[in-house]
């Protein structure tokens, strides 16, 4: 299951849309200064560190934290 939402992120990023973050709780939604660092994370749980501004993060570190 995962894999596959892996491959339908990838695929939807490959065809023009955006990766964002969702965070879990409140489902606040960001958008990623730099989304090819957080492709290989696509729909997995990860813990990043970054800078956010208003509704973009900077991202600092990824890591997957299944």
């Amino acid at each position: 299951m995962e894999r596959d939402k892996r491959s339908c992120v990838a695929r939807c990023v490959e065809m023009g849309g955006k990766l964002v973050l969702v965070e879990s709780g409140d489902e606040r939604i960001y958008q990623l200064d730099s989304p090819e660092k957080a492709l290989p994370f696509a729909g997995q749980k990860v813990r990043i560190t970054g800078t956010v501004h208003k509704n973009e993060i900077t991202l600092q570190t990824i890591e997957n934290i299944n």
